[in-house]
């Protein structure tokens, strides 16, 4: 039986999300009902973008009653295209830097990926060669004499990938470090804010959308002569989604869409 404890989880999961790990999503297809009324549909992928897409999906539900639109647990770019295929999920939430464009894709919002720092850390800004540095554990300490502790996340995270583009130097730094396991690698935006909470001395690249959504207490730091693209959130689809899907897509890209994707933190795509 539920108890009230879980109840409450499994409610606030629905509406923002909830930072305990989620269940594995169960990826059958969901069949029409009987009279052959529109169905639920399903999505699922990137994990800094799922409470993100739950929030405008659950905004759309209460403005245009009908079928839900079901944020499943995050999962890997590949696994969420893998399952958009398959026919398992209606729609692939995907990360790309900004002039990346995924086919039957529709942008959601856009957001700004950036180093960070937690308490302890006084450090504001930081130049290529120490970030270099701290990934390839040659520098193990901040001025203070607090040690640095690097958190990493996936090599195909958007957010990474974005933060680094075009320097060769630290693209190389990044890729070893974590192929290396040099530090910890999160793949859940949410274990990363908290590991970056929690871990004294820690630094990290987050995402600053999420980090004004969630209210996190972190510090942003500057990438000293690095320019940072935006990475926009899509929601790819089947060539022709369903036709609820097509109504939250049109939601989402019109007027009250995008004011809430401001009033949450993040920024309306170009």
């Amino acid at each position: 039986m539920t108890g009230p404890t879980q109840l409450s989880c499994l409610l606030l999961m629905a509406a923002v999300g909830c930072n305990s790990a989620p269940a594995p999503p169960s990826l059958e297809p969901t069949p029409p009902n009987a009279e052959g009324q529109a169905r639920a549909v399903r999505v699922a992928g990137l994990a800094t973008a799922t409470p993100l897409i739950a929030r405008l999906a659950r905004a759309f539900e209460a403005r245009h009653p009908g079928p839900r639109v079901v944020v499943d647990a995050p999962l890997s770019a590949r696994g969420a295209k893998a399952a958009l295929s398959d026919g398992a999920l209606d729609g692939a939430i995907i990360g790309a830097p900004e002039g990346e464009v995924p086919p039957n894709a529709t942008r959601v919002a856009a957001t700004r990926p950036s180093l960070a720092v937690g308490a302890g850390v006084r450090t504001r800004s930081l130049d290529a060669g120490t970030v270099r540095d701290h990934l390839e554990a040659a520098r193990l300490t901040w001025p203070d004499g607090l040690p640095v502790r690097v958190l990493l996340r996936p090599l195909d995270d958007p957010l990474q990938r974005a933060l680094v583009q075009g320097r060769s130097d630290l693209e190389v730094a990044f890729r070893e470090a974590v192929e290396a396991r040099r530090f910890r690698v999160l793949a859940h935006d949410a274990d990363l804010r908290q590991a970056l909470q929690d871990t004294p001395g820690a630094i990290g690249v987050t995402d600053l959308g999420a980090m004004r959504m969630h209210g996190t207490p972190l510090w942003p730091v500057h990438l000293e002569g690095v320019t940072v693209p935006r990475v926009d959130l899509w929601l790819g689809t089947a060539s022709t989604p369903p036709p609820r899907l097509q109504a939250f897509l049109a939601f989402v890209e019109g007027a009250e869409g995008r004011a809430l994707v401001v009033d949450l933190g993040y920024e309306v795509p170009r």
